[in-house]
């Protein structure tokens, strides 16, 4: 064997982990003497892979009811007095300010459940965003 300083240097250890980055880095993942059927098939997979991540997702964000039943009394009684929101008896999550708006705007951004708010309450979008707004980051 022998007097070594760092017997890790002097006799690797062979590593599984340097033979897939040298196949990653070559770009085949067939090994010598086989056809390249398996890798044609490899690619056909990525390829299949590659499309359904590119194509457009519908988005699924949906409010719970107990959300919605709270914002929907929110907007009845104080509009957007955000304020008047976060000093309500019925706000016993403790919402600050900033946090009823963050609702409030969420809620308004997924278009399924806020029009049924509009229906129920006979608004159009333009009488809503005409309603004054008490706190304001602009």
């Amino acid at each position: 064997m022998g007097i070594s300083s760092d017997p890790n240097k002097s006799i690797p250890v062979p590593s599984s982990k340097q033979k897939r980055i040298k196949v990653m880095v070559d770009g085949t993942f067939a090994k010598e003497g086989e056809n390249t059927i398996q890798t044609q098939k490899v690619n056909a997979v990525i390829e299949t892979m590659e499309l359904e991540v590119s194509k457009e997702r519908s988005k699924r964000l949906r409010l719970p009811k107990s959300y919605i039943n709270k914002l929907n009394y929110f907007l009845d009684k104080y509009k957007f007095d955000y304020d008047s929101m976060f000093k309500d008896f019925k706000n016993y999550d403790q919402w600050s300010a900033k946090q009823c708006r963050q609702r409030i705007k969420k809620y308004m951004t997924i278009q399924e459940q806020f029009a049924n708010y509009l229906l129920s309450r006979n608004l159009t979008i333009e009488e809503v965003n005409n309603w004054k707004e008490y706190i304001s980051d602009d």
